[in-house]
């Protein structure tokens, strides 16, 4: 309808139902499509919230928003049950199984069998040549020992200057040095077990053994005051079915 006379027209006119209704709708869509905030939480009583936000990434606003959560309430961090991030860089925990496992150490009683009877055998073929190498060394040090008692006979007479006897007991395995007035200047004994045998010693000097006399020269005599020289004179050591002799001549004595 026309305007009154003297009224003033509006500016703006009165927008239509319809319109007014299109821009209701248009507002809320505009409302639904930006970012929606967190849900309202109640004031009353304390809040169980459980997040992580270490373990499972968020965003910046949900990381603010409930660290303001976290001001005004009772928060108990943690996760929810069926609620946790896996990583991706991590390999998935699998069940070893059980035929797959490591093997304990240790021997079967097989094997343990086995080891023995291996054992037994080599003991039993290296024990015979132990006791021969053994046997070998008893004797080859006795004669050794009675060499040094021979040979220290023959050098005290040479620095006397005078007869000097070496006399061994073949029963009791010990031996002497004597000097001309029988006195004794030096003594030992051969290793128990080792059987003694001489031939072509001076037997009738002294009773119940066997001597070698040397004289100021050096040289080995056959008896108390004869001037026979010693030619092949023997002390024979055996043990175990082996035997080794000392053998005495004019100018050597060794064993063999």
């Amino acid at each position: 309808s026309p305007a009154a006379p003297g009224a003033r027209a509006s500016s703006k006119a009165t927008p239509s139902p319809a319109r007014m209704a299109a821009n209701t709708v248009s507002a809320r869509q505009k409302r639904s499509s930006g970012p929606r905030r967190p849900p309202l939480i109640p004031k009353k009583g304390p809040l169980i919230v459980y997040h992580s936000p270490r373990a499972c990434p968020l965003g910046s606003e949900q990381v603010s928003h409930i660290q303001q959560i976290e001001k005004r309430f009772a928060i108990r961090p943690g996760r929810m049950p069926g609620t946790e991030c896996k990583d991706p860089a991590e390999p998935p925990m699998t069940r070893t199984p059980p035929h797959s496992r490591k093997r304990q150490a240790g021997f079967s009683l097989i094997e343990l069998m086995v080891t023995i009877a291996i054992f037994a055998i080599l003991v039993g073929v290296a024990i015979p040549g132990f006791q021969s190498t053994l046997t070998s060394s008893r004797l080859a040090s006795a004669g050794n020992a009675l060499i040094g008692g021979i040979q220290g006979a023959r050098m005290e007479a040479i620095r006397r200057n005078q007869s000097v006897r070496f006399c061994l007991n073949a029963t009791t395995h010990a031996w002497q040095i004597m000097d001309a007035s029988s006195n004794i200047l030096s003594t030992d004994t051969i290793a128990s077990g080792i059987a003694l045998t001489t031939d072509k010693l001076d037997t009738s000097s002294v009773q119940g053994q066997a001597c070698v006399r040397f004289g100021g020269d050096g040289m080995p005599y056959s008896s108390g005051n004869s001037t026979a020289l010693i030619s092949a004179g023997t002390i024979e050591l055996a043990l175990n079915g082996s035997a080794k002799t000392v053998n005495i001549k004019v100018g050597s004595i060794y064993v063999q």
